[in-house]
């Protein structure tokens, strides 16, 4: 499968560790730090394989990829001590593979509730993403 060229997210593969959200690289994944920060460490996790469908990622590597998610939900609960993950795959508007890791905590704008984006949500500088992702990485 490899990686397309009209793929934003194969696009964003290439240039992973030069972008200040990248978070960390897995063997069949990587993280980024989501550019919505609603909920302080919300990463995706992308096949780094272009697949449309989770269901033709090869048995063997989606194990792989559900352990690499564990493993990010893991160092993301430790950094920012949220107290439940929620996670989440469509592909309805970037067909290519992802799962966004969600951190939930007691105070968050929708405690109890599904994480629904607040309209106000303001990207952050650079630097701040590279914060974040840092705490992140020393977790792993």
């Amino acid at each position: 499968m490899g990686r397309t060229d009209d793929c934003e997210i194969c696009q964003l593969m290439i240039e992973s560790r030069t972008n200040p959200r990248w978070v960390a690289d897995f063997d069949h994944t990587t993280a980024f730090l989501d550019i919505r920060q609603s909920f302080r460490g919300r990463t995706t996790l992308m096949a780094k394989t272009h697949f449309e469908d989770m269901l033709t990622i090869p048995e063997a590597e989606f194990a792989s990829i559900t352990q690499e998610l564990r493993v990010l939900a893991k160092a993301i609960q430790a950094a920012f001590g949220a107290i439940r993950m929620n996670y989440a795959n469509y592909g309805n508007i970037v067909p290519h593979q992802h799962w966004h890791a969600i951190p939930r905590y007691a105070d968050d704008p929708c405690s109890g509730a599904d994480p629904i984006e607040p309209a106000n949500v303001e990207n952050l500088s650079d630097r701040q993403y590279e914060e974040i992702a840092a705490e992140i990485r020393r977790a792993l």
